[in-house]
């Protein structure tokens, strides 16, 4: 067989190899090393997703709560059906979602309307899995509040902030 005749016998014979058997030929080492495996798939499917809420109280052991994340979930929401409210007087809160990046947790802060007790929409985060929602109890009382209120940028009339 002369040179040019045997380069397109060589083409078709490649293409119908690749063609008979799919990609499976290309592949490089052994595919159930990167792949999980389909029952582990199944299980991960199966379970819900979660996030957590952790108590952080001034003279106790913090506590941890995970719960079912039912979407769509918003901060007040996972406030209310958690009853997170309930246990401290007033609360510090703070949102922990996890990050792609180097740092493990991004914090988002959560002003909360101690008058009213509820979130405000500018900060009522929507719940993702794997979120760390922090409850902190906070020992200012409403005179700490009436104080910072008299404050003003410029120092205001208890003197410098």
């Amino acid at each position: 067989m002369s040179p040019s005749r045997r380069s397109p016998c060589l083409l078709v014979a490649a293409s119908w190899i690749l063609a008979t058997t799919g990609c499976q030929s290309l592949m490089l080492g052994n595919p159930s090393d990167d792949a999980p495996s389909h029952d582990a798939a199944l299980a991960a499917a199966s379970e819900p997703e979660k996030f957590s809420i952790e108590f952080y109280p001034v003279s106790d052991k913090p506590e941890r709560l995970e719960m079912p994340l039912q979407s769509p979930l918003f901060v007040q929401e996972a406030l209310e059906k958690s009853e997170a409210l309930k246990r401290f007087r007033r609360e510090k809160i703070q949102l922990y979602r996890k990050t792609q990046g180097s740092t493990p947790y991004s914090r988002l802060e959560v002003t909360y309307d101690h008058g009213k007790r509820r979130v405000p929409p500018e900060s009522d985060y929507a719940i993702h899995p794997g979120d760390r929602l922090i409850i902190a109890e906070d020992t200012s009382t409403f005179f700490d509040d009436a104080v910072s209120a008299m404050r003003t940028p410029w120092g205001g009339i208890l003197g410098t902030r």
